[in-house]
């Protein structure tokens, strides 16, 4: 039996905070198991811990670098960020708006764009340049 060729994706995972963290593992088991059924391509999830508790501790969202880390993988899973302690202006300014600015949706991998429409509404990805 021959096998074909598979490609792996790196994926960046920001859970975030609350029903965030909630979603990205229930999502990543999802596309694990879409990941192991059709045998095409393989999934690299890499977790990225820029929470509002961690801000509220280390007083950054994520490092200097953090944008470079994020453009290493092929596209970044985020779920969602805020914390009542938190005002949203300082996740939105800190974190939300920074990665966005980085996204571009206009040159997906070939892969991502077979299935943009899912990942993108049901799965939340965005996709770096």
């Amino acid at each position: 039996m021959s096998t074909s060729p598979t490609t792996t994706f790196r994926i960046a995972s920001i859970p975030g905070d609350g029903i965030g963290t909630e979603i990205t593992s229930a999502a990543i088991k999802v596309l694990t198991k879409l990941q192991d059924t059709v045998g095409t391509f393989k999934l690299d999830f890499v977790n990225f811990d820029w929470s509002s508790k961690n801000f509220q501790q280390r007083g950054w969202y994520m490092p200097e670098d953090g944008l470079a880390q994020l453009k290493a993988h092929d596209a970044i899973y985020f779920g969602a960020v805020g914390w009542p302690d938190v005002p949203d202006h300082i996740s939105l300014w800190g974190l939300i708006l920074p990665i966005r600015k980085s996204v571009s949706s206009q040159s997906p991998p070939l892969w991502i764009k077979r299935t943009a429409t899912f990942l993108h509404v049901y799965c939340g990805f965005f996709f770096l340049e």
